[in-house]
């Protein structure tokens, strides 16, 4: 292994007061960032200092140069988050529910794609969607963005492969490009309106919930956007399975994962956001819209709202609107001529159709239906 590199030991030293300036822990990819310019500034002579430092280091470094000490603190810095974590959501969950106003309790869902994975764990944010709900209102509020993509050019032929993959939602032509631009926004811009959607709550540090693998991804998504480590992104998984054992059993944290990732509507067009709507029907299941609306109605489809609540469950609110069911009328005996049927068959099958009911005007024998 190597040993720390002269930019590492700048780093180092540097740490402390970067993060006492910016009031907030920094990952080591950040802080690089951050004082890249004031090293690239440095003469050889003040550089020295460093080399000299760094060959009295002993510390091992990873494959991106970070100290595998360093590395380990932040481990257990994550564990000591993860562990705060499930004691706030305990705490909040134990205290409503004996207060009896756990079905009144409002709180966030939000989802986050992305257009990109760089090295290092950052995130392009792609698609924000964000719900506030509770179990007896059901949706109260939704937000939705849809990001302006800001690629570098060497990453492009893997952000289009993703895109293809899952949200389809960088251009695939010039025409998909206009579509895009006439709703896409900035980072500045979407992190400026999820604070005014939050209002007071964004102040409060209200915790943000989400699928439980996807905490990271989403956190680091908000905080590219917004610089700010303010918002705080929890377990959805954790939050339903503390509810869950309080109102009906206690269940494990993966029987919790696969009831809100049940694939149940995952499909179904009309929880998606409008641009998915109108122009990917295909990629609705990635649309971080249908998402969050996906995982609050499977909540409430498991849990039971009038015996949990007293609350009948509302359309639109606690499950999704019904699709209007289309019916097309086929004319058989013209379809099965320009199938160039043989007439033994298409008689033979024109004759097993019922006809007890009144034939239309028009000369139809059958009638197909699916949803649109």
């Amino acid at each position: 292994m190597s040993k720390y590199s002269p930019f590492n030991c700048f780093m180092m030293e540097r740490k402390p007061e970067v993060e006492r300036r910016l009031g907030r822990y920094l990952p080591m990819w950040e802080l690089a960032s951050e004082v890249s310019e004031e090293w690239q500034a440095m003469s050889n002579s003040e550089k020295m200092r460093y080399q000299r430092l760094c060959s009295q280091q002993g510390d091992k470094l990873d494959s991106y140069g970070v100290p595998l000490r360093l590395r380990e603190e932040e481990n257990q810095m994550k564990k000591q988050e993860a562990r705060d974590m499930q004691h706030h959501i305990a705490d909040i969950v134990n205290k409503y529910h004996s207060s009896g106003g756990l079905g009144l309790l409002p709180f966030y869902v939000i989802s986050g794609s992305f257009y990109l994975r760089m090295d290092e764990g950052c995130y392009v944010p792609a698609e924000i969607s964000l719900l506030k709900f509770s179990f007896k209102t059901g949706i109260i509020r939704e937000f939705h963005a849809i990001v302006e993509p800001f690629l570098p050019v060497s990453y492009r032929w893997l952000a289009m492969k993703h895109s293809r993959a899952t949200h389809n939602l960088l251009p695939k032509d010039g025409a998909d490009g206009e579509k895009i631009k006439q709703v896409a926004r900035s980072p500045t811009q979407v992190a400026n309106r999820i604070k005014n959607f939050l209002s007071e709550d964004y102040d409060k540090c209200r915790p943000l919930y989400t699928l439980h693998s996807e905490v990271e991804q989403v956190q680091q998504m908000l905080h590219s956007m917004t610089g700010e480590d303010r918002l705080k992104v929890y377990s959805l998984d954790i939050l339903f399975q503390h509810i869950h054992s309080v109102l009906i059993r206690k269940i494990l944290l993966h029987e919790s994962t696969d009831v809100i990732t049940e694939s149940l509507w995952e499909y179904h067009v009309g929880i998606a956001c409008k641009w998915h709507i109108d122009n990917e029907q295909d990629s609705v299941r990635y649309c971080t819209m249908s998402c969050v609306k996906r995982w609050v109605f499977l909540m409430c489809r498991h849990i039971g709202m009038v015996p949990a609540f007293g609350v009948v469950p509302e359309e639109g609110k606690h499950y999704p609107v019904e699709e209007p069911v289309l019916s097309t009328v086929v004319n058989l005996p013209l379809l099965m001529q320009n199938l160039n049927m043989p007439d033994d068959i298409s008689s033979g099958i024109i004759s097993a159709i019922p006809t007890s009911s009144p034939a239309p005007q028009e000369a139809t024998l059958g009638t197909c239906h699916h949803r649109r």
